[in-house]
């Protein structure tokens, strides 16, 4: 585990921002589980017939959502609170905060597809 090596690193101005990083690593997480997500419905659309998996993709989802959510709040107070550094914005924050916001609809989509399969799954 890296150490911080003075209470600076944790600076907004600091170009290796500690929220901006971790915004960044949340995005991250959130595009593989969106690729999986949206990999395991195109390759086998019947799982939603089931109500256990169609119960399980739809928390997928719920929780990839969520968590897009966290990222897009958390990057964008990154980018509020980045002053400038060398007359650059912290990237990593904005990438991150870019990445968040398709990650979160697409999941809005794929909500929109799976909600109703497993309401009819249901019954």
């Amino acid at each position: 585990m890296a150490r911080l090596r003075s209470y600076r690193d944790l600076s907004p101005t600091a170009p290796n921002n500690m929220l901006a990083t971790s915004s960044l690593v949340q995005a991250l997480i959130e595009v593989l589980f969106t690729l999986g997500i949206v990999l395991v419905l195109r390759l086998f659309p019947s799982l939603l017939d089931g109500l256990t998996a169609a119960t399980a993709i739809l928390i997928t989802v719920g929780v990839v959502l969520l968590l897009a959510v966290w990222t897009l709040i958390t990057s964008a107070a990154s980018v509020r609170n980045g002053r400038r550094n060398d007359g650059k914005r912290l990237r990593q924050a904005q990438v991150a905060f870019v990445i968040a916001l398709i990650v979160f609809v697409l999941m809005v989509a794929v909500l929109l597809e799976v909600f109703p399969r497993w309401v009819s799954a249901e019954m």
